[in-house]
């Protein structure tokens, strides 16, 4: 029998303690191995996934988004192996070890040879991982960890979807679509793993199908929580939590309490499409005696229940308190539509452009950074960064932040909170979009209605005009007559004038936004080249330099190819003329540093900042909104 890592030294060192736990429920937060004991009613899964585990060389588990695949693996597999004892008369070191991987942006291949790693080094010391230095990649390292520690090695592949999505055309030596099959295939080495797949993605694994014969020989399908199991998931949570306190009050739930949840949360019960928010469906005729449960949604229900019946003071969750928030499905739906409905208008307008790139049209999760979200939706990064912030908060929780990617910038990345977000999330930015689109039709007519009401009054106007020259003709040598007359040409003169400053303010707003559209290509373009190297790199920093201001160049020519409107021709040639003046500060300074001429490098820059300082001023001032940002360039 194959041992496992123990659950103390092994997998603590160098590691903080988990926070104290302080609700029973989970909520849309997937279980992890740390929340095993508040993890009820899939004992049977858990069960079967071992055993299948530690017996096939690959195990296929799918189920549909949101049946619960992520917990069963972490709560109940993961920490079910780590947590066996080692036998009697066993060696010292541990030889069976447990890697879980479900984070599939970057380099797959080297994010699972890090997992692997953390494990080895976790149960055999920090540096053990620096002892050997194999050939080759995954099937090389795989090889002489496990001779080497005499290990027997468990690799657990979760959210494989995602693999599909941020790899679409993997393929190639060293690549995870030739390096995988090739450690799957090699009968010599002590490895299993289990590949963990959304079930509307199970076709995608034929990519696999001529590389590792006899891919889906062995395969587990997770099915929904049933309401005969999922009793448990509620009152067991409330039982653990009172034997930590066994000198106050249990915590309890009234039987019709369960009941009414259980059912409100039936598979079917509860429809968040994309075509308009959550709506309850029409209650079966003949329910079935076992119906399955949408075990995310219990969570949310629940977890919505404890707050409300903590903050009463009460220790028991009462059916009178789920009736006062509205019964399971009002909870449901309305879990996303509070959260952003308490956002700004402008914050709104933010939330829907960046959705855009985090639900794909299928509902499929992706994760972004918030520059990238920036960029995508054409906004500050700041006021998008604060708006993801607000929305990933432990009391809101619709986005949550991912680390980076190995070997990438630290720079956070963020998804939706779950998979079963992402219907709402798409239904809530159709809904957005069609409340705009309403809108602007609705201001398209009252512009409409003002035109005509504008074209009747000057009909009137030119009738009133007449007739006073009718009658300053009759009575042409009466001084009244003379001052009626005088005062229409004054009326008159003033309505041109008018009519003159609007038509010029609307050339130069127009003037100012085809400026701003060159100056986001450019802006674009720049972003690609990253960061400034530092200063102790002065050829890289001359060479990264250069490429910025020929950037820059082009966008100053395209920006001098627009008409410039009439009466504003000065104001904006100067601007142009104090970007190309910083251009052309920036570019000596390029020269200079790619000479070794530091001083006079550091002295063009100190120009190139205090001239852009002074230009992006001017362009604020005329109310450019992209081609503000243009200078000073930032190192």
């Amino acid at each position: 029998m194959r041992q496992a890592v123990p659950p103390d030294q092994a997998r603590t060192r160098g590691t903080a303690p988990a926070p104290a736990r302080t609700t029973p429920y989970q909520g849309l937060q997937p279980f992890a191995e740390q929340d095993a004991e508040w993890f009820f009613g899939r004992d049977t899964e858990r069960t079967i996934l071992v055993a299948n585990l530690l017996a096939a060389r690959l195990t296929l588990v799918y189920g549909e988004s949101g049946v619960g695949k992520s917990s069963i693996l972490r709560a109940g597999v993961v920490h079910h192996l780590r947590g066996q004892e080692r036998a009697e008369g066993a060696e010292e070191t541990p030889r069976l070890l447990v890697a879980y991987v479900n984070r599939w942006s970057g380099d797959p291949v080297a994010r699972l040879l890090d997992r692997v790693g953390e494990e080895v080094a976790r149960a055999f010391g920090e540096e053990a991982t620096e002892q050997l230095a194999p050939p080759g990649r995954l099937a090389a390292w795989l090889a002489a960890w496990t001779a080497r520690w005499n290990l027997d090695l468990l690799v657990i592949l979760d959210q494989f979807e995602e693999y599909f999505l941020y790899h679409p055309d993997d393929e190639g030596e060293g690549s995870f679509a030739v390096e995988f099959p090739q450690a799957v295939n090699r009968s010599d080495l002590p490895v299993s793993f289990l590949v963990a797949i959304r079930e509307d993605a199970l076709a995608k694994l034929d990519r696999f199908k001529g590389s590792v014969p006899n891919l889906f020989e062995n395969y587990v399908r997770i099915r929904h929580l049933h309401a005969s199991r999922a009793e448990a998931a509620v009152v067991g949570p409330l039982r653990r939590l009172s034997e930590r306190s066994p000198d106050e009050e249990p915590w309890t739930a009234e039987p019709e309490l369960v009941r009414r949840v259980l059912e409100g949360v039936q598979v079917g019960r509860v429809v968040l499409a994309s075509v308009g928010r959550g709506t309850a469906a029409e209650p079966a005729r003949k329910p079935a005696t076992d119906p399955p449960i949408e075990a995310p949604y219990l969570q949310m229900v629940l977890a919505r229940l404890w707050a409300e019946e903590t903050a009463k003071g009460s220790r028991r969750l009462r059916l009178a308190t789920l009736e006062a928030l509205g019964g399971p499905q009002r909870i449901i739906r309305a879990h996303l539509d509070e959260a952003l409905d308490r956002l700004p208008a402008g914050e709104r307008e933010v939330a829907a452009r960046v959705f855009h790139h985090l639900v794909t049209p299928s509902g499929t999760k992706v994760a972004h950074t918030a520059t990238d979200l920036a960029g995508y939706a054409g906004l500050p990064a700041d006021q998008v960064r604060s708006v993801l912030e607000g929305l990933s908060a432990s009391g809101v929780r619709v986005l949550r932040t991912v680390a980076a990617p190995p070997g990438q910038d630290g720079e956070s990345r963020y998804e939706i909170f779950h998979d079963v977000l992402a219907p709402a999330i798409l239904a809530w930015r159709a809904n957005w979009q069609a409340r705009r689109q309403a809108q602007a039709a609705a201001e398209r007519r009252f512009e409409e209605r003002a035109r005509r009401w504008r074209r009747g009054l000057a009909r009137a106007a030119v009738l009133v005009a007449v007739v006073v020259v009718a009658l300053a003709g009759l009575a042409a040598k009466s001084r009244w007559d003379e001052l009626v007359a005088r005062r229409q040409a004054d009326q008159a003169e003033l309505a041109a004038t008018i009519a003159a400053g609007r038509a010029r303010r609307q050339a130069t707003a127009a003037y100012v936004a085809r400026a701003d559209t060159v100056c986001v290509r450019g802006w674009a373009a720049g972003r690609e080249l990253g960061k400034a190297p530092p200063p102790e790199q002065p050829l890289l920093r001359a060479g990264w330099l250069e490429r910025k201001v020929a950037i820059g160049q082009k966008t100053s020519r395209g920006w001098k190819l627009l008409r410039r409107p009439p009466g504003s021709e000065a104001e904006l040639r100067e601007i142009l003329k104090l970007y190309d003046r910083g251009l052309d500060a920036y570019g000596q300074a390029a020269t200079a540093l790619a000479d070794g001429q530091t001083g006079v490098a550091d002295r063009k820059l100190r120009e190139g900042h205090r001239i852009g300082t002074d230009y992006r001023r001017l362009a604020g001032q005329h109310q450019f909104r992209e081609c503000d940002k243009a200078l000073p360039i930032r190192l």
